[in-house]
């Protein structure tokens, strides 16, 4: 069963969650799956170049938005400056529950921002 359904560009007062743009792979790797501690307690490992950063998020942020799929991302960027600053992924378990995982860097941790971007989705 696909979740497609949920997709949707959602805005905050402070964030826009959406699909990938290029370009965010760049920050994104900088800020957030290029970084050791804020890459530390994920399932995957720290990226060690950008191409490693666009490749996933070609894969969750944008090929699973255009079709049916099991799980997908949203860049959360600061709705302001449209920078990317962490992502947000829900994956369709096999008993119909969903698996949230989401991460900032660490420069936007401590802001109220992720909490934000949750309230949106739920």
């Amino acid at each position: 069963m696909s979740i497609n359904i949920l997709v949707a560009e959602l805005k905050t007062t402070r964030l826009e969650l959406r699909a990938y743009k290029v370009g965010d792979e760049f920050l994104l790797f900088q800020e957030y799956c290029g970084d050791v501690e804020a890459s530390k307690y994920l399932q995957r490992q720290v990226h060690t170049t950008v191409s490693q950063t666009q490749q996933m998020l070609q894969k969750w942020a944008l090929s699973y938005w255009q079709q049916p799929s099991e799980g997908f991302s949203w860049v959360i960027a600061e709705r302001k400056s449209h920078l990317a600053i962490g992502l947000l992924t829900i994956i369709q378990q096999q008993n119909n529950s969903l698996e949230i995982h989401f991460g900032l860097g660490p420069r936007f941790q401590g802001q109220g921002y992720m909490l934000e971007a949750m309230k949106a989705v739920i």
